[in-house]
């Protein structure tokens, strides 16, 4: 991206589901993702774009957890990171987020699936064992499972980090 604009690291990019929104708001965009497929449909959906959107996006084929910030040529001013947590350990949530800390950006907007704070202990039971149930159910052949993690655990990561959690939302709730 050369424009001087917003710059939007994406990671992982996947099919680049929200890189023309990114665009109409006049960012430069930078999609990382490990997955050639994904990067191959977002490259399909980008060809229907005009030249000069396109070249306003870089994609990557790169695992998140191999960023080097001290490295990189490019410094976001905001770093997107949606629903890859769900699919990563409360370890590997700790070491993804220390690796995009270290771009020190202004912002970063994450998404997890959570399990809320205050949350009691027959209500998170409940949720564990759905969450096993989903798991048995729907494994994958590539053996992947999802995680859901405590809230309260995730945002004092994020402050320990150096960031604090401006905003909140509830995306969608699940019994």
């Amino acid at each position: 991206p050369k424009t001087g604009a917003t710059r939007i690291l994406d990671c992982p990019f996947g099919t680049g589901h929200w890189a023309t929104h990114y665009l109409e708001f006049g960012a430069d965009v930078i999609g990382i993702d490990l997955s050639p497929a994904m990067l191959d449909e977002a490259k399909t959906k980008l060809e229907a774009l005009p030249v000069e959107l396109k070249s306003r996006v870089t994609l990557c084929e790169q695992s998140a957890f191999d960023l080097k910030p001290s490295k990189d040529e490019y410094f976001p001013d905001l770093i997107v990171c949606i629903r890859f947590l769900n699919w990563i350990d409360f370890h590997q949530v700790k070491a993804l987020l220390g690796i995009l800390s270290d771009y020190n950006t202004p912002q970063m907007i994450i998404g997890a699936s959570v399990v809320p704070t205050g949350t009691g202990l027959i209500r998170r039971a409940w949720y564990d064992l759905s969450l096993k149930l989903i798991n048995q159910r729907g494994k994958r052949k590539d053996g992947r499972v999802q995680f859901v993690h405590d809230e309260g655990e995730l945002l004092a990561l994020i402050e320990n980090l150096g960031w604090s959690a401006i905003e909140t939302s509830v995306i969608m709730r699940r019994n």
